[in-house]
């Protein structure tokens, strides 16, 4: 295999590789017990296909290795994004080639602030790896179903 790529998909692009990306997205969603109701796959595809998300790929050769959903808000007067996906093979490396960019990327965007809604037990490697500096617990009581 040859070294790592990254892609910004399109929408067309992501409708195109949803079939790869879907697993990824459920993979994601399954290790994220705060998300894992809220957010499933189809959650993801309506948020791109609405512009609502994006989706940064990371390719070994031409074969999806990573992916990254960022979706988009705004909170207090504020431009905000949040991560709603994360998976796949090579996240260290993808880490290590693709972060900055990535964060130069939703600056350039007008992105004030980067969230991630993560299990308590992931919360120090988002701190340590990627440079997040703040955590709070978010709790959540399930009142039905």
């Amino acid at each position: 295999m040859s070294g790592l790529s990254i892609e910004l998909l399109t929408q067309e692009r992501a409708i195109e590789l949803w079939p790869q990306i879907a697993p990824l997205v459920e993979k994601s969603a399954l290790g994220n017990v705060m998300t894992a109701s809220d957010m499933d796959s189809q959650y993801v595809f309506n948020a791109v296909c609405t512009d609502e998300a994006v989706i940064f790929a990371g390719f070994e050769g031409s074969e999806l290795a990573t992916i990254l959903g960022i979706q988009f808000s705004e909170a207090n007067g504020h431009k905000c994004a949040d991560i709603i996906a994360l998976a796949g093979r090579r996240l260290t490396k993808f880490k290590q080639m693709f972060w900055t960019p990535i964060l130069d990327w939703l600056k350039v965007n007008g992105v004030e602030y980067l969230d991630s809604y993560v299990p308590t037990e992931r919360a120090m490697l988002y701190m340590n790896k990627f440079g997040f500096d703040k955590s709070c617990a978010h709790i959540r009581m399930s009142l039905g179903n």
